[in-house]
């Protein structure tokens, strides 16, 4: 079975506070109070900073999701492997076409660093009301563009929205 991790804030951080009161600040029982809630407030500063995100702006925000290391570093280097943001951008796409490819432009600056992790997304149909993934369609991306291309007429699903979740090098 594959080793598995995760973060959870500890429910049950016991800390008498009564200690802040009760005790000579120059003691050593004050001393370790005041390390044992550092440590505490570092331990819950860590784990909600690698929390994801469930937040989809219309703008490029990062996930709180980190990407394995590049693999540009390895032991012949001097650099520590560094884990890699995952960021999210929303493109909102209007309609599906009928029998065609339809290109939206996503606003985003590639550079050579650009890794794509995943594209996906979901159509609306008020109408009828249909709601369908974006899985099964032709989705992809260039440098300007999002393109989606259908093989029927899908153009009564008019709200659709394509997430990219990419990285950098």
């Amino acid at each position: 079975m594959a080793k598995r991790s995760s973060a959870f804030v500890p429910g049950s951080v016991i800390l008498d506070a009564s200690t802040m009161f009760s005790t000579d600040i120059n003691s050593d029982t004050f001393k370790h109070f005041i390390v044992d809630l550092t440590n505490a407030v570092n331990t819950i500063s860590t784990i909600v900073n690698i929390k994801v995100s469930g937040y989809y702006p219309t703008n490029e925000f990062i996930t709180g999701e980190l990407y394995f290391p590049s693999g540009k570093s390895d032991s012949s280097t001097s650099l520590r492997p560094k884990w890699r943001e995952v960021v999210n951008n929303v493109v909102i796409f209007g309609g599906l076409p009928d029998t065609a490819t339809k290109g939206v432009a996503h606003g985003m600056t590639i550079t050579s660093s650009f890794k794509l992790i995943d594209i996906y997304g979901a159509a609306n149909d008020y109408t009828t009301p249909k709601f369908r993934s974006l899985s099964g369609l032709e989705v992809g991306m260039d440098a300007t563009y999002v393109y989606i291309k259908t093989t029927s007429n899908l153009s009564n699903y008019t709200d659709v929205d394509v997430i990219i979740k990419f990285t950098t090098t």
